[in-house]
């Protein structure tokens, strides 16, 4: 199997197959100076909603 190997900017290293590559779409989130990333929050019964909105807003 051929691969194209990428380097993430924390030095690990992603094998992409050939074939997936001429046939997927592949995106650059580099590319923009926003990225929108998805990722699981818990939070405590006790927390206002006020709290949870300013602490997703943070930069």
């Amino acid at each position: 199997m051929r691969a194209t190997v990428l380097r993430t900017y924390d030095n690990q290293r992603v094998l992409i197959p050939n074939a997936t590559l001429f046939v997927d779409k592949i995106t650059v989130i580099t590319a923009h100076e926003k990225r929108r990333l998805a990722f699981p929050l818990t939070i405590g019964t006790a927390t206002t909603s006020a709290r949870c909105a300013g602490s997703s807003s943070r930069r």
